[in-house]
């Protein structure tokens, strides 16, 4: 006899993180458990399907907030193409987040073609929402990787009142809804690579941390433009490596801040091209209060 059974599906009940979870922008219509079907959107760029998805909503979703709750530590989150509002993502496990140009420099470009595009579903900054996080993407474990994808501080759809005064500030068009895009805190070997950022109030990329701090975290072969103030800002005893990145749009490029004693990891700052202009150009590379022993700096 088989009677009065109760099965509790992982489906629904998201009991067991997965490894690899998939997002897709076509996947709304999809229901709970069903095949999901890829519609040749991940075929078409950088990422392989090599362990597809079997289920929505195990293993597929529409969006990156259910996908980061379903993946398992030491994971990885694979984004396909498409345009994706997200709200604050705080990443505290160790995750890659793999974007349709994952591997492929931008260089000088703000698209490569079918981008996947990050963008808040919230106006940070606006008085009206005094409690909406002003960092975008923070992140405070280490050994995450962010691997091509375009990080938009301006989602369209959403009206913000800060736009006309940027605009006259910096002399460029800027109408962000976030204060940061992305932030780390006291994290090591943090990978923030081949990405496209593009449209804060305040940063692109912040680094806080302490002597605690024992890897270099790598910013490489990123492209950043329109930040209404510092494109990359390193504060502390926070060793980051910053190579072969593309800044533009800002008024301080990139800014060392507070930097002491940490002599047990270098930095490196190497083949970064920075472009300032007479009307919002203030700095290419500042150091400020550099003090005590600092990590060495090559």
């Amino acid at each position: 006899v088989i009677a009065a059974n109760t099965i509790n599906s992982d489906v629904d009940a998201g009991l067991v993180p997965r490894l690899v979870v998939y997002v897709d922008d076509n996947f709304p219509s999809e229901t709970l458990g069903a095949e999901p079907g890829f519609n040749g959107d991940c075929d078409a760029d950088n990422i392989t399907n090599s362990v597809p998805a079997t289920a929505y909503g195990y293993d597929s979703f529409d969006n990156i907030n259910a996908a980061y709750s379903a993946v398992g530590a030491g994971g990885e989150i694979i984004v396909c193409p498409g345009t994706y509002p997200t709200s604050n993502l705080d990443i505290a496990k160790t995750v890659e987040l793999t974007c349709a140009f994952a591997g492929v420099d931008p260089m000088t470009s703000l698209s490569r073609g079918a981008e996947t595009i990050i963008t808040p579903n919230y106006t940070g900054i606006e008085p009206s929402q005094p409690g909406a996080p002003d960092r975008f993407i923070d992140i405070t474990a280490s050994n995450v990787i962010i691997d091509g994808c375009t990080i938009d501080g301006d989602n369209a759809a959403v009206s913000t009142v800060y736009g006309a005064t940027l605009n006259a500030l910096t002399a460029f068009s800027l109408n962000p809804d976030v204060r940061t895009l992305v932030s780390m805190n006291n994290t090591n070997n943090v990978q923030l690579v081949n990405n496209i950022l593009v449209e804060s109030n305040s940063r692109g990329i912040q680094y806080f941390g302490t002597a605690n701090t024992t890897t270099a975290n790598l910013v490489q072969n990123n492209r950043i433009d329109r930040i209404g103030d510092q494109g990359i800002i390193h504060f502390d005893a926070y060793p980051v490596s910053i190579f072969s990145n593309v800044i533009s749009n800002t008024p301080l490029a990139i800014h060392y801040q507070n930097t002491y004693a940490n002599p047990a990891v270098s930095v490196v700052l190497q083949d970064n091209t920075i472009t300032l202009s007479p009307e919002n150009g203030f700095a290419g590379i500042w150091f400020n209060l550099m003090y005590q022993n600092t990590s060495p700096i090559t």
